[in-house]
């Protein structure tokens, strides 16, 4: 399985390619997977359409899935998410892949009605375009409500903390694997850098949280 994550921050914190291969490979009992990155902060897809290094990536390479994460810290809407998706759009067709859309999650400090905007346009755009859907922060409000013991968020109230990335990535895992995430390791450690040691409990919660969306 190869994949190419193309996003900003919210892609790239705490490493999130790297557990999501992490995570496949430990199911699977063998090295199967392989992630790249493409990512700038702050920047859309609209940006990385236009920009050298993205297309690059797209054209040089076979790839069976391309996350597709889109800056939602604000959101401009779903006409801004599906144009930048379709911009991407030939490239990730002629690399021989399936598009994830990667919904993520609103800040803390956001009312409610932002992730509800977040999670009805991402789910939309797979809807009318036959990708799949990563729905990475209706997992997050699942958690935000049912256990907010367990921290999600960094000290910015934005990016993901450590727990936040785990539960990223097991709802990536649901998504690219079609298999529950319930009984994934709650430590990973890939050649030699740690990605995840999170309490066997909380990494249960979260594995749960991410197979019921």
């Amino acid at each position: 399985m190869r994949i190419l994550f193309i996003g900003n921050s919210h892609t790239s914190r705490n490493d999130l390619p790297g557990l999501v291969r992490a995570l496949v490979d430990s199911a699977s009992g063998r090295p199967e997977c392989e992630a790249a990155l493409c990512a700038a902060d702050g920047r859309d897809l609209a940006w990385h359409a236009a920009e050298g290094g993205t297309r690059l990536a797209l054209a040089g390479n076979r790839w069976d899935f391309v996350a597709l994460q889109q800056k939602t810290h604000p959101f401009d809407g779903y006409a801004a998410l599906a144009a930048g998706c379709a911009a991407l759009e030939p490239g990730i067709r002629a690399a021989g892949a399936r598009a994830l859309i990667y919904s993520t999650w609103k800040r803390k400090d956001a009312p409610e009605s932002d992730q509800d905007e977040l999670d009805a346009a991402h789910a939309r755009l797979a809807g009318e375009s036959g990708a799949l859907l990563v729905p990475a922060g209706a997992a997050w409000s699942l958690v935000r409500r049912g256990h907010p013991e367990i921290e999600l968020y960094d000290a910015d109230g934005a990016h993901a903390a450590p727990a936040g990335t785990y539960l990223t990535a097991c709802a990536f895992f649901r998504a690219l694997t079609g298999k529950s995430p319930l009984g994934l390791p709650a430590r990973i450690e890939a050649n030699g850098t740690l990605l995840a040691d999170l309490p066997p409990d909380a990494a249960g919660t979260l594995q749960r949280a991410a197979a019921g969306v």
